[in-house]
């Protein structure tokens, strides 16, 4: 292995301060470099050197130990020509540098020839050279030849080898010039640019015997009186060519670009990089990085080529202005090649107009029933999308406002468009499914204060699943072996949400904080999230048990007709307590902000230090038990550690991303397409069927007859012994339903949409210890013993807690089966679409990868979703 020993060349400081000195200083010492078997390294920095340099015949060189002339990577140009980096220039007709010893290399150079028809390498020989140019900026003046000279290289009748890549030529006669090649010579040329050249950019003539050729990616055009390329073919040349390219037919080798309008930056300014909207240059070259001559992976200015390269000596690397342009017009172009759907509703509105569709908050007969001017105020709003028609809209005597019907004409920036996503038809009020939906809800309300830990015991649960399995035939709830049971009932059905306890790891434990004493944050059973030096308590202010709003026929019609009961909640003043039941999980998610529960799980996630889950030990913010998404590139780094990127704040900040996405793409399938009835109002339309004020054939027949004679028969309508007066739906909430459409849900899109986003950022696989539920009085937080403990993942608690959110509202009255299911698929969705796009921003070589909600596994890279 031969030494290097390394000489600087400044204008001042250095060892030498012009290229010529050094070269002639050192001669010495060091001319024979190949009987003191070392590398001449001479490092050329910022300055203007205008001595030509003549490396003379005294110096004994040869392929391996040779005069390396570099301008280091820090010092040298960024593909132009810079008076910030070292130049040599010189007006010397003969050569700028004139090489007369074998082994010469020059990496970063610049280099002008100042004499009209000036050469700016000239190796005339006699000895044959091995000559590497890579990298270097070499310009002339555009005189006429002198004395046959005039190019950037001149070679004239020696054998030997040029290599020459990466390098800009611009400003001579002939680019290169190769005359009279002899047996054995090599000229290879890779992704050079050559342009403009008043003869020919690059000739190979009067060759007596066959050389080697081997050009790839050069890129040569505007050439004057001759063609860009003008190849010697007798004897033909040994050939190996690969995307050449020129502006005129003459680029060698089958695969040749002809005829190109290449598009530069600026010509006259000599900006050579290629320009943004070049299409005959840009990823139009062969990858050389595993050729077999001469590998090599950057461009002249040292930017990294990667899968798909460019022809010439730069690769398109846009200005900063320009990637940001280029990373949004790929995520527009994603964004208008997503296909939007055709949104279709179920028909009801037609086939029975007023029945089965949401008025809340409109006027209302004395039967509940809307006013039809109202409705079509309502229609006539949403049809024109004039903003005074939102405005004309006849409310009811309440007044209370209609929840934000424009939102879903509202575009956004990122993510699918809110109307490029939809939801299939809502059930109709004639379907067994909607009958089996109802049932469930009238079941649920009856069960709003039985503990979850009771569900096995308790009668009214235990009538719950035998109605819901034997009264129903289109209960699309979960079941195991077709049969609801009581680890189903009033669950939902995606993976992990019927596994381990009914609520969700996030919604009840906190983190272990190793600085805290017990009971105040050391364990994860104090309920204690840490949210930088405050704590975010699991327990909540939860309400009265027994109290049910809306159960009366009065009641209930003031609220269809805009009176606000809002706040008139009766609220369990003696002490905050964990969710203990259904009533407690509709307080959960009653004034909430939707993406509160996943804010507190993606701070559990992060938060939470190694050890069993109860009482780590670590460093918060520094030790995770949670590991990051196998695609996060930071879990292999030992050198960095995310933060703005794949870190904490954007995982936290993607979940009120893909919320506020998610609710306007909702918020347009509730307003424009589905405008489904609240639970709240048809409890209304059955009250008002079985009690004989008004008759409606569409109601399906299943959930009528276990209201008259079934299951629910016995609680219902007001008997003797029955639990409430009426045929109404019981609400959780004062106030009922909020006045916005059932479908889709918001809570439950938001849902999908915010776990979807946690399922990106962190590992699902991750197994959950140590699982906890909550004591009889809702104050502490006990072991869960249950047979599956051990099968509870991340993945599946993330889609338990999506469905804890979305059933929550199902609990307490307002929301549909349908409107869980359907919209955590929509939410879901939006926040694919999210992070597809997401993938675009990003310098680490990461990807996301996450489980859908239907068990698919995909990975998002780069603005492609694809099936793992």
């Amino acid at each position: 292995m031969p030494t290097i020993v390394t000489k600087t060349v400044k204008p001042s400081g250095g060892d030498y301060t012009s290229l010529n000195a050094a070269i002639q200083g050192l001669k010495a010492t060091y001319a024979n470099l190949v009987a003191l078997d070392t590398i001449l390294r001479i490092e050329c920095y910022p300055m203007e050197d205008t001595t030509w340099v003549h490396i003379d015949t005294s110096w004994i060189t040869d392929a391996t130990r040779y005069i390396h002339v570099v301008a280091p990577p820090t010092a040298r140009h960024r593909g132009t020509w810079s008076t910030q980096a070292y130049r040599l220039t010189s007006d010397f007709p003969y050569g700028t540098m004139l090489i007369r010893t074998p082994g010469v290399r020059l990496e970063g150079l610049q280099i002008e020839s100042r004499h009209p028809g000036g050469t700016a390498i000239y190796p005339p020989g006699p000895t044959k050279p091995q000559l590497w140019v890579e990298n270097c900026i070499i310009r002339g003046c555009h005189g006429t030849g002198a004395a046959g000279l005039g190019a950037a290289i001149h070679a004239y009748y020696i054998g030997g080898t040029i290599r020459m890549r990466n390098s800009v030529v611009y400003g001579f006669e002939n680019g290169i010039v190769w005359v009279g090649m002899q047996a054995g010579s090599e000229l290879d040329l890779y992704n050079n640019t050559f342009y403009g050249a008043r003869q020919s950019n690059v000739r190979t003539v009067a060759s007596s015997t066959a050389g080697t050729l081997r050009l790839k990616n050069n890129l040569c055009v505007d050439a004057g009186t001759g063609p860009d390329y003008e190849i010697d073919n007798s004897p033909a040349p040994i050939a190996h060519h690969a995307r050449n390219l020129s502006s005129d037919g003459s680029a060698p080798g089958a695969d040749a670009i002809h005829d190109a309008q290449v598009r530069f930056r600026d010509v006259q300014a000599g900006d050579f990089r290629l320009d943004r909207d070049d299409t005959a240059a840009q990823h139009a070259g062969a990858d050389l990085r595993q050729d077999a001559a001469w590998a090599f992976s950057t461009d002249a200015a040292g930017e990294r080529r990667t899968d798909v390269w460019s022809v010439g000596a730069l690769e398109y690397v846009p200005s900063r202005r320009d990637a940001a342009f280029g990373v949004r017009l790929k995520a527009a172009e994603i964004a208008r090649h997503r296909p939007h759907p055709l949104h279709c509703a179920n028909g009801e509105e037609k086939a029975y107009p007023y029945v089965a569709n949401f008025s809340k908050g409109l006027q209302h007969d004395a039967n509940g029933d809307v006013v039809p001017a109202s409705y079509q105020s309502l229609l006539n709003a949403l049809a024109t999308r004039d903003p005074a028609d939102f405005e004309a809209i006849v409310l009811g005597p309440g007044g209370k406002k209609l929840t934000n019907p424009q939102s879903g004409l509202a575009f956004t920036l990122e993510g699918p468009d809110p109307q490029a996503v939809t939801q299939p038809p809502a059930p109709r009020i004639n379907s067994a499914q909607n009958s089996a939906e109802m049932g469930e809800l009238y079941w649920m309300a009856l069960s709003r204060d039985v503990h979850f830990n009771d569900y096995g015991t308790n009668a009214v649960v235990q009538a719950a699943i035998t109605s819901l399995h034997g009264e129903f035939t289109d209960f699309r709830g979960p079941k195991a072996s077709g049969a609801v049971t009581t680890q189903t009932v009033f669950r939902g059905i995606f993976p992990g949400e019927t596994v381990g306890p009914y609520l969700s790891q996030f919604l009840l434990k906190g983190t272990s904080d190793p600085r805290l004493a017990a009971g105040q944050g050391r364990s994860t059973a104090d309920g204690l999230i840490t949210y930088g030096d405050l704590k975010i308590d699991q327990r909540q202010v939860t309400v009265q048990p027994g109290t049910d709003y809306l159960t009366s026929f009065a009641d209930w019609l003031d609220v269809q007709n805009g009176w606000d009961r809002r706040g008139q909640d009766a609220i369990d003043t003696s002490q905050r307590r964990f969710i203990r039941n259904l009533r407690d999980l509709g307080e959960r998610v009653h004034i909430d902000n939707v993406g509160d529960m996943f804010f507190n799980a993606c701070l559990i996630l992060l938060h939470e230090v190694p050890g069993d889950q109860l009482t780590g030990s670590g460093v918060v913010g520094r030790d995770m038990e949670f590991p990051w998404d196998q695609g996060n590139p930071y879990l292999a780094y030992v050198k960095q550690a995310p933060f703005a990127t794949l870190g904490a704040p954007h995982a936290l900040s993607l979940v009120w991303e893909a919320l506020i996405r998610s609710l306007r793409a909702v918020w347009f399938q509730k307003w424009f397409v589905h405008r489904r009835l609240r639970p709240e109002e048809f409890g209304g339309r059955i009250d008002n069927h079985l009690t004989g004020r008004r008759t409606y054939s569409q109601i399906h027949g299943e959930i009528l007859s276990s209201l008259q004679s079934g299951g629910l028969a016995p609680y219902f309508g007001g008997q003797s012994g029955d639990t409430f007066p009426s045929y109404l739906l019981p609400q959780a909430f004062p106030e009922g339903a909020p006045t916005h459409p059932a479908y889709g849900a918001g809570h439950a899109t938001g849902s999908g949409a915010c776990a979807t986003v946690l399922k990106a950022f962190f590992n699902e696989s991750t197994p959950i210890e140590n699982p906890l539920v909550v004591n009889a009085t809702g104050t502490a937080l006990v072991a869960y013993t249950g047979a599956d403990a051990s099968q509870m993942t991340v993945g599946g608690e993330l889609n338990k807690l999506a469905g804890n959110v979305a059933i929550g509202r199902n609990a307490a009255g307002v929301h549909w089966r349908s409107d869980y299911d359907q919209s955590l698929l929509l939410g879901e969705q939006v926040a694919i679409g999210l992070l597809q796009e997401q993938s675009l921003l990003l310098n680490e070589p990461e990807f996301y990868q996450l489980t859908r909600f239907n068990g698919t596994t995909i990975r998002i890279h780069d603005g492609v979703v694809s099936v793992v």
